[in-house]
């Protein structure tokens, strides 16, 4: 049975929220620059960054057992980006098909909009900068993908022009501004040689992305 998807440019990744929850550690835990980088990697092969614990063989819940539950997640599979609604069961994560939205009764932008509303509640602070204007998600609870659909946060960012976003699989998301070179030459540091796919935050929807020729990111992003 097909998950309930959407491209990046579909409404799905349009709904923001305002994050409640406490941070779960201090920020100065955490360890810094590269060494951040590849631990967030890391971290990302062992759970549902994009190959989740499947449960599947579970029984399908109801939305009074998925409501606090239902969590949007990035896929990089195929060609391009593509959310998709999970429910991060006891048993693993489980895809929410078409089946299951008939079984709750409700649409898909509903669930989607409850979905990223619990993801926000996971860290009011989800993106850290990296200085030069350029931040990175690192909550590291592998779902920091999934954190581009934070649309409001990421728009409330200090950033320098339209916000882009790139993707770098399996687990890590950094962010900066169109205008910012600086920021593009930080960036370009950061991924040594590591490709990416790159999104434009414009018109209140996520785009591909190219650099122009004279970025340092020419070359490395990649629009699918």
């Amino acid at each position: 049975m097909p998950s309930a998807r959407g491209t990046l440019g579909g409404a799905l990744v349009l709904a923001g929220a305002c994050a409640t929850a406490p941070h779960p550690a201090e920020h100065g835990d955490e360890p810094t620059g590269q060494a951040a980088e590849h631990a967030g990697e890391h971290a990302g092969h062992s759970h549902y960054v994009e190959a989740p614990r499947s449960a599947a063989g579970a029984p399908p819940p109801s939305w009074g057992q998925a409501r606090e539950r239902v969590l949007p997640h990035l896929s990089t599979e195929g060609r391009g980006v593509s959310v998709e609604l999970i429910v991060a069961l006891d048993a693993g994560d489980l895809r929410v098909d078409a089946a299951l939205l008939r079984s709750w009764t409700l649409e898909q932008d509903a669930v989607m909009a409850q979905a990223v509303s619990n993801l926000a509640a996971r860290d009011p602070e989800p993106f850290w900068p990296l200085g030069s204007g350029l931040y990175r998600a690192r909550v590291a609870d592998h779902r920091d993908l999934a954190r581009l659909t934070l649309t409001e946060q990421i728009s409330s960012l200090p950033l320098s022009g339209a916000p882009i976003a790139l993707v770098v699989p399996p687990s890590t998301l950094l962010l900066l501004g169109d205008a910012d070179p600086g920021a593009a030459h930080a960036a370009a540091e950061r991924l040594s040689g590591r490709s990416a796919l790159g999104l434009i935050w414009s018109n209140r929807r996520w785009a591909a992305w190219a650099p122009p020729a004279e970025s340092p990111l020419d070359g490395v992003v990649s629009v699918q």
